[in-house]
């Protein structure tokens, strides 16, 4: 497997190579996981309190799940839909997190923080 210090390239198994090969990229220190399409979404306001707003591109359905920076599952909202959604992150703790989304066949993560009040 090849390594790379440029983190905006993909990596891939070289030719000859029978390990299966995955491509990930890494986007403003957010990685995605590359499937038939990337999933084009973005969250504001980053940083958040309160809420947080999530808008897609596509029409269609789609979950997210909320992790702590430690992998803990903190909230899974499923079936979503419109092209943008309010999550209400009110009880969350101030820290960093990432939110997962997934619609269709397309899924990526994008980390944001949590802030309490009067912290910008």
């Amino acid at each position: 497997m090849d390594r790379n210090p440029d983190r905006n390239r993909e990596v891939e198994a070289g030719p000859g190579s029978d390990a299966p090969t995955l491509n990930i990229s890494v986007i403003n220190g957010s990685s995605t996981r590359k499937e038939t399409q990337t999933a084009k979404f973005r969250i504001f306001p980053n940083p958040a309190q309160g809420k947080l707003y999530i808008e897609q591109a596509y029409p269609e359905q789609f979950s997210i799940e909320i992790y702590s920076v430690s992998g803990k599952l903190v909230t899974r909202r499923l079936g979503l839909s419109g092209s943008s959604v309010g999550i209400d992150i009110s009880e969350l703790p101030h820290g960093n997190y990432y939110l997962h989304l997934t619609s269709g066949d397309r899924s990526v993560v994008k980390q944001f923080i949590v802030t309490s009040p009067g912290v910008q």
